[in-house]
């Protein structure tokens, strides 16, 4: 969780995405909570440029090669 805190103090206008299997504390700061493939969708399609994900580490891979142009940045400690 400090580590979310942390980026979203640097990066004020990124996006917390959160797997539902998250602690109950690192979902209150998400601001979306959804499955692997509804975060990677969300990523995809969002006009947002900047994302903290919260959830396996597989997927920050991923989503970098689906949205290059996009910053990901991972939450987990």
């Amino acid at each position: 969780m400090e580590k979310i805190v942390e980026l979203k103090a640097q990066y004020p206008d990124a996006v917390v995405l959160a797997h539902p299997e998250c602690k109950s504390v690192v979902l209150k700061l998400a601001d979306m909570v959804g499955s692997t493939a509804a975060l990677l969708k969300y990523a995809v399609n969002s006009d947002k440029q900047r994302f903290i994900v919260a959830t396996e580490a597989g997927i920050l891979h991923e989503m970098q090669e689906k949205v290059p142009s996009k910053n990901i940045h991972s939450g987990s400690s």
